[in-house]
């Protein structure tokens, strides 16, 4: 019997976050390199939550007591409405993120109208930081605060936080006055860049990490509009959710250089393929411009 991951097990909340900055002040060498300036404009914040508690897997004893309602790589979720997603997009830097505006070639910007799920929430640069700590408030179930940081506040719901390549959305976060774990103090951080799965399929390949679409690839998630924070915090979220839930076959599949697990549609849906076909590495066209090897 396989025990359910401790995150799962765990009465809390959790909380994926994608920030996206524009590419202003960098220059490709830098954007090569990985190299993230402070001066860069930040365009949106993507969240993602999912209450543990309303998962199938919580309270069960193993995942295999779990796996009907789960579903192959957690796709219940994608089907269901427990996953709540929003884009919180800067106002000020609306059009720094315009598809109408040039950008650079190695520029992965995505415009905040590009949220598939949901619409965005336009604020001030000045309001951002009120934003984004009230909704993780409201998605906890506590009362919203309009001085930060606030006093003598426990969150009574524990928050796991993830992020993908997690210094670079602390750092952005810290210019708009957001520090997580000062707002929540019961929270954890978890960067799902250095989870067993994304490690390992960097190690093998002798790099020291992997973008988010080679995760999802992998994984055999579709995706569309990538580089839009709110949906790439979507699909973060079920990367986690699926990767904790591979059974030793399809973790292994998701492993090996030049293979996929089978592909599912946006809903979650297997998407069938001709049986003398395999879905190798090749075979799955997922929109991103995403570099192995350079953080998101």
């Amino acid at each position: 019997m396989t025990p359910v991951p401790r995150l799962l097990v765990e009465p809390a909340m959790t909380i994926v976050i994608d920030g996206e900055c524009h590419c202003r002040n960098q220059s490709a060498n830098e954007a090569r390199a990985g190299i993230r300036r402070s001066q860069r404009r930040m365009t949106d914040i993507g969240i993602a939550a999912v209450d543990n508690c309303k998962l199938p897997t919580y309270g069960a004893e193993s995942l295999e007591d779990a796996q009907d309602e789960v579903g192959d790589r957690f796709t219940s979720v994608w089907k269901s409405d427990s996953v709540k997603a929003y884009d919180i997009a800067i106002r000020e830097h609306k059009h720094d993120a315009s598809q109408f505006r040039k950008h650079p070639t190695w520029c992965t910007i995505q415009s905040p109208e590009s949220f598939i799920f949901g619409t965005p929430e336009w604020c001030s640069k000045a309001a951002a930081k009120y934003k984004v700590i009230n909704k993780i408030r409201e998605l906890v179930g506590d009362k919203p605060v309009h001085q930060l940081p606030s006093t003598n506040y426990w969150n009574k719901k524990k928050i796991f936080f993830v992020f993908f390549a997690q210094a670079n959305d602390l750092i952005w976060l810290a210019e708009l006055g957001v520090n997580l774990q000062v707002e929540f103090p019961n929270s954890e951080i978890i960067d799902l860049q250095r989870q067993p799965l994304a490690s390992a399929i960097a190690y093998s390949r002798g790099h020291p990490q992997i973008g988010a679409a080679s995760l999802f690839r992998r994984l055999g998630m579709e995706t569309k509009y990538e580089h839009n924070g709110g949906n790439d915090a979507v699909y973060e979220l079920r990367a986690l959710l699926a990767e904790m839930v591979l059974t030793p076959e399809q973790r292994q599949l998701a492993f090996e250089e030049g293979q996929n697990l089978p592909l599912l549609d946006m809903d979650g849906n297997l998407v069938p393929l001709p049986a003398s076909e395999t879905l190798g590495f090749e075979d799955l066209v997922i929109e991103s411009t995403d570099t192995d090897g350079v953080p998101e």
